[in-house]
């Protein structure tokens, strides 16, 4: 969309690294953020697709997995996290 566009934009602007997950490769998007994330599910990028979702979540929880490995291997109070519902109470990630 236009505002993720001028998003990623201001971020360059302001030399603030972006992350972008998108479902189609060769986007402008893709060009212009530090680091791009293209799901196989761009293939379907015609008709609706339940896959980029499902690709999104995966992402999202994956992040959240290294920042709670981050807090462990130094030591941090999260320490006691155990599982993905874990990880997702302590950053706060929905389901």
């Amino acid at each position: 969309s236009k505002n993720v566009i001028e998003a990623i934009s201001v971020c360059n602007k302001k030399n603030v690294p972006s992350i972008v997950l998108t479902g189609k490769a060769g986007s402008e998007l893709e060009k212009m953020a530090s680091l791009t994330i293209v799901t196989p599910a761009g293939r379907y990028v015609d008709r609706v697709n339940p896959l980029v979702q499902e690709y999104r979540a995966m992402v999202r929880d994956f992040s959240a997995a290294c920042k709670a490995y981050k807090e462990i291997m130094n030591g941090s109070e999260s320490s006691n996290i155990k599982n993905l519902d874990d990880i997702r109470a302590r950053f706060k990630v929905a389901k």
